[in-house]
């Protein structure tokens, strides 16, 4: 019995959770997400053509 109550559960949680989901996926901005210094390395072709720092 306490099997198939934690199964029932189990299965209505995840039912509720996929369903509640109707917003598209969208990640934050660059400047939402660059924090602090970065080194940053430009690379074409397979080679390191510029190098820099960014910063926020």
């Amino acid at each position: 019995m306490f099997k198939h109550l934690a199964a029932f559960f189990i299965i209505a949680v995840l039912f509720i959770g996929c369903s509640s989901k109707s917003e598209e996926c969208v990640a934050p901005t660059i400047e939402k997400n660059l924090v602090g210094t970065w080194k940053a390395v430009i690379v074409e072709d397979g080679k390191a053509t510029d190098t820099g720092e960014l910063t926020k």
